[in-house]
């Protein structure tokens, strides 16, 4: 486990590392860390890859971006965003997502982990980072929307896990908020 990575959080400045950790595809077909910072009109709408490293840039300049970075020897290794629910259109406007979340409320959204380090703890390292930096920030609550995954022992594509995995936040306190069964998973640490 990769417990002794330094993690920062990103400013402006760091918009050439983050091109180097997420490359050509902008991290996953495209995102730049926009999927949840649209609402999922806009999403459909969009021209993908740069209209997404533009909208990204934009709000990285503005100062409008909660993320930190995980490095190795000065090498970008992983990425985490996270900030207040309502910076997160996608979260706030989504059927599956409703909740009467408290003022104050953080979510941890997405990680990024290149393939040739997953499975390293680099994850788990930005986990423990985020919550700390959400804290920092004045929340008062963190919530997040991880996968739980009902057989561990079959992968899933990075792809389906990018929020997470559910024993990850459950292993630092957080809680699964009682939800129908055909809504998505939401875990909630109290600070």
């Amino acid at each position: 486990m990769q417990t002794s990575l330094p993690v920062r959080e990103i400013t402006a400045v760091d918009f050439p590392v983050i091109e180097r950790l997420f490359g050509p595809n902008g991290a996953c077909a495209g995102c730049w860390c926009m999927f949840w910072r649209m609402r999922a009109s806009e999403w459909r709408l969009s021209g993908r890859n740069e209209d997404h490293r533009l909208g990204f840039k934009a709000l990285l300049e503005s100062s409008k971006v909660y993320a930190a970075m995980a490095f190795k020897s000065n090498e970008p290794v992983g990425w985490v965003t996270y900030g207040p629910r309502e910076s997160f259109p996608r979260v706030e406007n989504s059927r599956v997502l409703k909740r009467a979340a408290p003022l104050g409320t953080w979510s941890i959204v997405c990680f990024y982990i290149p393939r040739q380090w997953r499975g390293k703890g680099i994850a788990n390292r930005l986990l423990d980072a985020a919550v700390g930096y959400c804290k920092a920030h004045g929340a008062t609550e963190i919530e997040a929307f991880p996968v739980e995954l009902k057989d561990p022992s079959h992968q899933k594509p990075a792809t389906d896990i990018y929020t997470g995995v559910a024993t990850q936040f459950v292993r630092i306190g957080f809680v699964p908020v009682p939800r129908p069964k055909n809504m998505r998973p939401i875990y909630v640490k109290k600070q």
